[in-house]
C-alpha cells in the first residue's frame, strides 16, 4: 500500500489502538489485579511504565503485520504526551499555571517532531535504513533486535526522561516559590531552544535532499557547525525537562537524561557516521572539519 494519506491513517489507527490498550491496562487491568491479589497499590510510575510497555508491544505486533519497524518512529514524540496526560487524568494531579512553562514548549516539540516525521513518511511500505540493515545482517534475530533495541529501549529511555515531570507535579503552589518558577522557565526555554534547533536542522536537510545539484553531504545552516544538530536539539528537550524537575529532584530523575545522552553520543551518532562513510568516503573530510554534536568553530576550512 503506497498511498501516503491512507498509510498515515493506518499509522494513526495503530497508535489509537496502542495507547488505548495502554490506557485499558492502566485503568482496568492493574486495579483489578491489585484487588484480586489484595496487594498494595502499584506505584504510579510502575503502573505508567507497564501501560507504556503494553502500548509498545501493540506497536510491535503491527510491525509484524506490516513487516515494517518504522511504524514505531512516531512513538518517540507522542509517548510523553500519553504519559503526562495519564498523570493528570488518571491520577488526578492538580494543574498549576506555572506548569505551562514546560507543557507548552513540550507540546510544541511533540507536534513539530510528529509533523516532521509525517512529512518524511512516504507510505506504510517505507522503512528506515537502520531497520533494513538489521534485517539483512541478522535475519534470524531481526525481530528480537527490533523489539528490544529499536522499540523497547527507546520506550524505556523516553519514559525515564519524562519521570522528572511526575516529581514536579508533587510540588504544590509552584508560583509561591520564585526559584521554582525560574527553574520551570529555564527548562521551558531549553526545550524551546532544542525544538528550534531541530526545526532548523530538519528544514536544511529537506532543502538539501531536494537539491538537484547537492554535495556528498549536507554542510549548510546548523550543519556547518555541528554534524548532528538535530540530535543536539533532541538532547536539549530532555535536559529541559530535567532542569524543570529540579524543583523536586529525585535520584530516579537523573537516569533518563543521562541514558538519553549516552544513547545519542554512543549509539545513534556512531551508527549514522558509519552509514555516511559507507555512502561516501568524502564524509571523512566533514568529520575532520565539524564538531560531532555541540556547536563550535570549524576546525579547518
Amino acid at each position: 500500500m503506497k498511498n501516503k494519506p491512507i498509510s498515515l491513517i493506518i499509522v494513526l489507527c495503530i497508535y489509537i489502538i496502542a495507547f488505548g490498550a495502554g490506557a485499558f491496562v492502566l485503568t482496568a487491568v492493574l486495579p483489578l489485579i491489585e484487588s484480586k491479589q489484595s496487594m498494595q497499590s502499584i506505584h504510579p510510575l510502575v503502573a505508567l511504565f507497564i501501560a507504556n510497555v503494553t502500548a509498545t508491544i501493540v506497536v510491535f505486533i503491527f510491525n509484524l503485520v506490516f513487516k515494517n519497524a518504522s511504524v514505531y518512529d512516531p512513538y518517540w514524540s507522542v509517548q510523553p504526551i500519553f504519559i503526562i496526560g495519564a498523570m493528570y487524568l488518571h491520577y488526578g494531579l492538580s494543574f498549576q499555571l506555572a506548569q505551562l512553562y514546560i507543557l507548552v514548549p513540550l507540546a510544541l516539540w511533540s507536534f513539530r517532531l510528529t509533523i516532521n516525521w509525517a512529512a518524511g513518511f512516504d507510505n506504510i511500505t517505507w522503512e528506515d535504513w537502520r531497520y533494513r540493515d538489521i534485517k539483512t545482517n541478522y535475519p534470524k534475530l531481526a525481530q528480537l533486535i527490533v523489539f528490544t533495541g529499536i522499540m523497547l529501549m527507546p520506550t524505556c529511555l523516553v519514559f525515564l526522561g519524562t519521570v522528572p515531570y511526575w516529581y514536579l507535579l508533587q510540588v504544590e503552589l509552584l508560583h509561591a516559590e520564585q526559584l521554582n518558577s525560574i527553574l520551570l522557565i529555564i527548562g521551558g526555554i531549553i526545550i524551546l531552544t532544542g525544538t528550534v534547533f531541530e526545526h532548523l536542522a530538519d528544514t536544511s536537510m529537506r532543502r538539501y535532499k531536494k537539491s538537484s545539484n547537492r554535495s556528498a553531504y549536507i554542510d549548510e545552516g546548523l550543519w556547518r557547525y555541528s554534524r548532528h544538530p538535530n540530535y543536539l536539539g533532541e538532547i536539549l528537550i530532555w535536559v529541559g525537562i530535567f532542569i524543570a524537575g529540579l524543583v523536586n529532584l529525585h535520584y530516579f530523575s537523573l537516569a533518563g537524561v543521562i541514558l538519553i545522552i549516552i544513547l545519542f553520543t554512543c549509539i545513534s551518532i556512531p551508527m549514522m557516521e558509519r552509514h555516511m562513510l559507507k555512502k561516501n568516503a568524502e564524509y571523512s573530510v566533514y568529520q575532520k572539519t565539524v564538531w560531532p554534536l555541540i556547536f563550535g568553530p570549524r576546525k579547518s576550512e
